[in-house]
């Protein structure tokens, strides 16, 4: 019996010994982000996502740029959770940049993948100033702090009442019926006068045609206070 024992030993020892020997395995790139042949900014991150890492020896890469660049974690990156991560910077904009990503395979091969990525071109903007539309003024962006706080988007508001002039402009060009020049030459006696007597229907429409528009409750009352905040009176 104990000698049967043995030779049964050994036979499993033989039988293990003679299996196939492990020769390493070859990684491949499942993809990049941003994906590869895309725009990139001239600076900026590069993912790039591994099929199993287990593969890569040491888990290291060696990435370098064709074209100028430079690589603010170096060539050589490590693995994480299968991905590598690529802070870059200096890219040429408006050029064809390549990344070329090379790695050693456990099974002794080297694996190399070359990413190429448009550069967004970077537009020289000038500082311009910007100027309201002739005859407005700019009410800022703020608070309307009358009784009830309400926030109010920036807009352009005319510098001056709409003359009786402008409106006679209108009437002549439109066609616009309105009968009520009697009153009007009492009080406002020139074309240079503010235009009176006015309903809403006939203000709406000379702002339409001015490709303008009238302002809401809340910009005509943000705008004639005058920056005046949390009082009743000036």
């Amino acid at each position: 019996m104990i000698q049967r024992s043995v030779i049964s030993l050994l036979v499993m020892v033989v039988w293990v010994g003679c299996g196939e020997e492990d020769l390493g395995g070859v990684a491949k790139v499942m993809g990049t982000l941003p994906a590869i042949g895309s725009q990139i900014d001239s600076e900026g991150v590069l993912v790039i996502t591994f099929d199993d890492s287990s593969n890569v020896e040491k888990g290291i890469i060696t990435v370098t740029v064709h074209e100028r660049g430079f690589l603010e974690n170096g060539p050589s990156l490590p693995l994480v959770d299968n991905q590598a991560t690529i802070n870059y910077s200096g890219l040429v904009s408006g050029k064809v940049t390549v990344f070329i990503v090379s790695w050693k395979n456990t099974a002794g091969t080297v694996g190399t993948v070359k990413a190429s990525f448009q550069v967004n071109e970077k537009k020289l903007v000038e500082e311009v100033e910007v100027r309201p539309p002739p005859g407005m003024v700019l009410i800022p962006k703020g608070v309307s702090s009358f009784l009830v706080g309400v926030d109010v988007n920036a807009f352009y508001m005319d510098k001056y009442e709409v003359t009786v002039g402008q409106f006679k402009k209108f009437v002549s060009r439109t066609g616009y019926e309105y009968n009520r020049w009697g009153v009007v030459s009492v009080y406002s006696p020139t074309d240079r006068h503010p235009m009176i007597e006015l309903s809403w229907r006939d203000a709406t429409a000379y702002c339409e045609w001015a490709g303008k528009r009238l302002p809401t409750e809340t910009e005509w009352e943000y705008a004639v206070r005058g920056g005046l905040v949390d009082k009743i009176y000036s």
